[in-house]
């Protein structure tokens, strides 16, 4: 009987690393990067060692050791199951956050619906409120009068910088008429639809002063 793993074949350059081991650390990265790549490696060797007829060897020579056909198919088909059950895992919880996803929206009305009939339920009584985990309400408070000064200082710096006008400084603003032009003709006569300027009047000569007014 031969045994396969007395043969190595090298491809290249020779390398002070056994070219079983690079194969084992290049699978092993792949593997870590590509789980349905890796799962597909596990299910052809499992093919290969559990098919009829089987392998015409008893043991190979693995990470150092030798290692029986039948020890080898325990370890892939116990590699298998951790990655079925990850795979089944990852089903589940994809399904699950699914199902939260779409009733979120009821779940969350359900609960403040719940949590308001006990508010009504056990009114006044917040020590039997406190076992729902329902805490007291918040009382209102009045800001205080220097908050209430700060508040009206910001928004009327913000009126100012935006330019915007209350209700009555809106209403009263009122529209400016326009001045009126006169038009005239070319050699300045008025134009067609006006009416002429009107001339002005002379300046009223002095009335004769009365006789016998006259310096003597």
């Amino acid at each position: 009987m031969i045994h396969f793993s007395t043969f190595r074949v090298h491809f290249g350059p020779e390398s002070s690393e056994p070219c079983s081991e690079k194969a084992d650390s290049h699978m092993a990265t792949n593997n870590q990067k590509k789980p349905s790549v890796f799962q597909g490696h596990v299910n052809n060797l499992l093919d290969g060692f559990t098919a009829t007829p089987g392998p015409d060897f008893t043991s190979l020579m693995v990470q150092g050791q030798q290692q029986a056909t039948t020890a080898i198919i325990a370890d892939l088909q116990a590699i298998d199951i951790r990655n079925t059950a990850v795979a089944t895992a990852k089903a589940a919880y994809n399904l699950a956050l699914t199902d939260r996803k779409d009733s979120s929206a009821a779940d969350g009305e359900y609960v403040a619906s719940l949590e308001a009939a006990l508010k009504v339920q056990l009114y006044g009584n917040q020590g039997a409120l406190n076992t729902f985990g329902i805490g007291p309400a918040k009382q209102r408070t009045s800001p205080s009068p220097k908050k209430k000064v700060a508040a009206a200082a910001t928004a009327a710096a913000t009126r100012v910088a935006r330019g915007t006008k209350g209700k009555k400084q809106s209403l009263a603003i009122t529209a400016v008429p326009e001045p009126l032009v006169s038009v005239t003709g070319v050699v300045g006569a008025p134009a067609a639809g006006t009416a002429p300027a009107a001339s002005a009047s002379p300046a009223p000569a002095p009335n004769p002063a009365p006789a016998g007014t006259a310096g003597h």
